[in-house]
């Protein structure tokens, strides 16, 4: 994950079949170092949404924008085994909702529509080429 600047992953993009993720970042100003969420759950959600660019590990190089709840009230197990509870907003709250989807089988591109996907698709296709040609 921070080898490929990545800020969240599931356990379940590197197979193992648990529920945990880690998200962080020792590279991003105002965001967590990296730790691990072990049996997180989504308790409540805004009804607010925001949207906004998403990248995944899984997907290289492609962004989407995907709409989500502007915060949530999220709850999981830290590496002691303790029960922690937070109301998170902004960019740690679109980071929660993605890998929390990925260990639900979500992808965030589940979370736009076709045509939106092939779009994207096309113009990450047209970038590779040109980059592969310069």
């Amino acid at each position: 994950m921070i080898n490929h600047k990545g800020i969240g992953l599931a356990a379940n993009q590197i197979d193992l079949k648990k529920r945990v993720f880690v998200m962080g970042s020792t590279d991003l100003p105002n965001f967590p170092k990296p730790f691990a969420l072990f049996n997180p759950t989504i308790l409540e959600a805004s009804t607010e949404r925001v949207l906004d660019t998403e990248g995944c590990l899984s997907f290289p190089g492609l962004l989407l924008k995907v709409s989500r709840p502007a915060w949530i009230v999220g709850q999981w197990q830290n590496a002691k085994g303790e029960t922690k509870e937070a109301r998170i907003e902004g960019y740690l709250a679109k980071c929660f909702q993605h890998e929390f989807d990925h260990l639900n089988g979500i992808c965030f591109v589940d979370r736009v529509g076709k045509l939106k996907l092939q779009l994207a698709l096309k113009k990450l296709n047209k970038l590779r080429t040109k980059i592969r040609n310069d």
